[in-house]
């Protein structure tokens, strides 16, 4: 019997990561999509560290959400942007 994994690439291109893993490091934002999950909407960023690996990063933080959509509003993309904690929320410097 054939196995499932000869039939597809389950290895992703990119490595997902946690605003705790980018916290502090200034990176570039080259897009972002808006993806309904299991426990609402939150933010799926393509970002470039500032070693240059490209990774993807996931956040349902509202104030970070409401960020990104304004700056596509703007057509701004690529933006920078450093990640820290406010108390609970997550913020941009």
């Amino acid at each position: 019997m054939n196995n499932l994994s000869s039939y597809g690439n389950f290895h992703s291109a990119q490595q997902f990561l946690s605003l705790t893993d980018i916290e502090g490091e200034t990176v570039v934002i080259n897009r972002f999509k808006l993806v309904d999950g299991n426990y609402g909407t939150y933010a799926r960023m393509e970002v470039t560290l500032s070693d240059g690996q490209n990774v993807l990063v996931s956040t349902g933080a509202r104030l970070i959400m409401d960020a990104l959509r304004a700056a596509e509003k703007d057509n701004a993309f690529p933006v920078t942007a450093k990640f820290t904690h406010s108390g609970r929320a997550w913020v941009c410097e």
